[in-house]
């Protein structure tokens, strides 16, 4: 989800097909086929409960693509007809790019860097021709957008209708895939042959390639920032607020030469003032909250200057710490709940962190153990798995070489059990500091079990005077299980595993409400910010400046 091909149309695998108006008028043979395919996609939604094992997603689309195939012959009533229009209207260009990309990539493959010379340029006379060649086929892909849009209205309507005062906060990415539509219609505004990332740090030694073509800031002031202003104004349309992911690219980013290492790339800045202004007036129109990601390093006056916009940042548990006071070991002190930003969303954990269960447990330690993410002899060439890593000494088929090989494997095993230790007994030191805290605090009861361990997490929370506070639904159910482990691809199923509870057992949103676990962590809260002061109010509402408005 953060590398999308596109962020202004979200992603058609989370349509309901049986919500679509045109289902229930299906007939006939093309009623039965339909249905045989959801009960095809319903199997494999219940695979999933009933193992925990991964999901899918490619095959959930197979399925439900051949349905919605279907379900858009259904010629539109009226009225239908009236708001299909509407939306084509209002979305114009970027829509008609985007469908016409999808219709691209289903005739030459998903990559437009390899289709045929002309296609690869969207104002192009070839692309002008298969525009109309294809029309049907852009037509159905519009009508996935149109249909992904109602269903967002249908939840965010929902929303506010129980008495939320913000309901749904969408997520903006960083960027967008460097083959993907948004990267395709955009060429004029993208830096080509660029990627973002990181520069080395006590993180990451290598530095970090994000594999996203960033903006040009030239060619955003030579269009008035107009392809930020219509993402927005897109993203907005059915939300009361926008968490934006490395809020710090307003200010600048580290662009990497394609090909090059990330230690060769270069900070570019952008015009924040032109920037956050767009931000500021596109979720005043909406009347939105703006959450940034402040995470990790933060140049000097960033975090004040969104503020001073009245975008909240956002504040971790286990990151809240005096950093200035920090001693030789590194170790700082805890940040007490008073001392806490009030313009912040607060949480115990995010996405890229364990589920704060597994913390507790130190079973986040052994997975990065077993993933190779610890460091110790993380990275070296192994010899026996390839013999050419070791240069030009002796090899393992000599009594000399195969005496080397031992010593080496045997010094690699020994710095990755050295390695791992000291991340186990970091661990025990960090979590045993925060829960001798929580008793401090009356917040926990001693021989108190992980349950009461992670209310008095989020209950600290509830101390802060922070505006927003953000529940890990994982947390809340007892997941052990990562959503994401960055630094991964193909050695974990990011993005793919269900929520479990402490069991293991998959929980459906159907069933989170009947989750004990999950009401009582819930009224656990709602208990402590109802004492007051020092919490967050029950109802957050909406900040001033780039969140302004009627929430």
């Amino acid at each position: 989800p953060y590398r999308p091909a596109t962020r202004r149309f979200a992603d058609p695998v989370h349509l309901r097909v049986e919500a679509v108006p045109e289902y229930a008028l299906l007939t006939g043979g093309d009623r039965r086929r339909a249905d045989a395919l959801l009960s095809r996609a319903a199997l494999l939604r219940e695979a999933v409960l009933e193992r925990g094992t991964p999901v899918d997603r490619d095959e959930v689309w197979r399925l439900k693509q051949e349905a919605l195939e279907l379900v858009l012959r259904v010629p539109l009533g009226p009225g239908r007809h009236a708001a299909y229009c509407a939306f084509l209207a209002e979305h114009g260009r970027a829509l008609e790019d985007h469908a016409t990309w999808c219709a691209l990539t289903e005739l030459y493959g998903p990559d437009w860097t390899g289709w045929p010379e002309g296609l690869r340029d969207p104002r192009s006379t070839r692309t002008a021709r298969a525009r109309a060649e294809h029309l049907t086929r852009i037509d159905f892909h519009c009508r996935l957008a149109w249909l992904v849009d109602e269903q967002l209205a249908a939840a965010q309507r929902t929303a506010r209708e129980a008495g939320m005062d913000i309901g749904l906060i969408h997520d903006l990415a960083l960027g967008v895939h460097p083959r993907g539509s948004e990267s395709w219609a955009q060429r004029h505004v993208l830096a080509v042959g660029m990627s973002t990332g990181a520069p080395p740090d006590a993180f990451s030694a290598d530095g970090q390639d994000w594999g996203l073509p960033p903006w040009r800031p030239d060619a955003l002031a030579e269009t008035g920032y107009a392809p930020y202003r219509d993402l927005l104004t897109g993203l907005l349309r059915h939300a009361g607020g926008l968490r934006i992911d490395h809020v710090m690219s307003h200010f600048r980013l580290w662009w990497i030469p394609e090909g090059r290492p990330p230690r060769e790339g270069t900070y570019v800045t952008y015009d924040a003032s032109a920037m956050l202004g767009t931000l500021a007036l596109a979720a005043h129109r909406a009347g939105a909250v703006v959450v940034g990601e402040d995470l990790g390093t933060v140049a000097p006056g960033v975090r004040e200057e969104l503020a001073g916009r009245s975008v909240f940042g956002t504040s971790v548990l286990w990151f809240e710490r005096d950093w200035e006071k920090a001693d030789a070991n590194g170790t700082a002190p805890i940040l007490r709940p008073g001392e806490w930003r009030p313009g912040c969303l607060a949480t115990v954990t995010t996405h890229d962190l364990p589920p704060t269960a597994a913390r507790l447990t130190g079973e986040d330690v052994e997975l990065r153990a077993r993933l190779g993410l610890l460091g110790g002899a993380e990275g070296e060439p192994d010899p026996e798995a390839d013999p050419e890593a070791v240069g030009d000494g002796p090899r393992a088929g000599t009594s000399r070489g195969g005496e080397d090989a031992a010593r080496a494997a045997d010094d690699r095993e020994r710095r990755r059990s050295e390695a791992l230790e000291t991340a186990r007994a970091e661990a025990r030191r960090e979590i045993g500091d925060w829960l001798d805290l929580f008793r401090r605090m009356g917040l926990l009861r001693p021989g108190a079990g992980e349950e009461q361990q992670i209310a008095a997490a989020y209950r600290f929370l509830a101390r802060t005077p922070a505006r927003l506070l953000g529940i890990w639904l994982p947390d809340a159910v007892g997941d052990r299980r990562s959503q994401n482990v960055p630094g991964t691809w193909r050695e974990y199923p990011n993005w793919r595993l269900p929520i479990a509870d402490a069991s293991g057992r998959p929980v459906t949103l159907e069933r989170l409400t009947g989750s004990a676990r999950a009401m009582a962590l819930l009224e656990a809260v709602r208990a402590e910010m109802a004492r007051g002061p020092g919490g967050p109010a029950a109802s957050a509402g909406a900040p001033p400046g780039a969140g302004a408005g009627t929430p």
